[in-house]
């Protein structure tokens, strides 16, 4: 699976980062994976690097479908990082999806600037 993430408990921040080519299985699976560890809080922020994501390969019906199943409380502020116009879409897309039950992304060109915005 192209997925691993760290969990920051002092700054209540869920680090993801993907790459290769990116599937809704790959999703579904990182996600169950962080929601079944004990360190997992649905109420921390998250950031998640795309930077080394070559594809995403899944329809916008299934991004829609995993977008609004989120393993986050709604409104939670959740951001991506990207390198490339095409994870900037995909990442758009996504956040769109997810806006409309209620899950707050946002879409980055750096770690820093998604910090900045998550610490608002």
């Amino acid at each position: 699976m192209p997925f691993s993430y760290s969990i920051d408990s002092s700054r209540r921040l869920l680090l993801t980062k993907a790459w290769g080519i990116l599937s809704d299985a790959d999703i579904l699976a990182g996600a169950a994976e962080v929601r079944g560890d004990p360190g997992f809080d649905p109420t921390y922020s998250e950031i998640m690097d795309l930077c080394d994501v070559a594809d995403i390969a899944m329809s916008p019906s299934i991004m829609a479908g995993i977008a609004g199943r989120s393993i986050f409380k709604p409104g939670v502020r959740r951001a991506f990082v990207t390198q490339n116009e095409m994870q900037f879409g995909m990442a758009r897309m996504f956040a769109t999806f997810g806006a409309s039950r209620g899950h707050q992304w946002r879409v980055f060109r750096s770690t820093e600037d998604a910090l900045l915005w998550l610490n608002e």
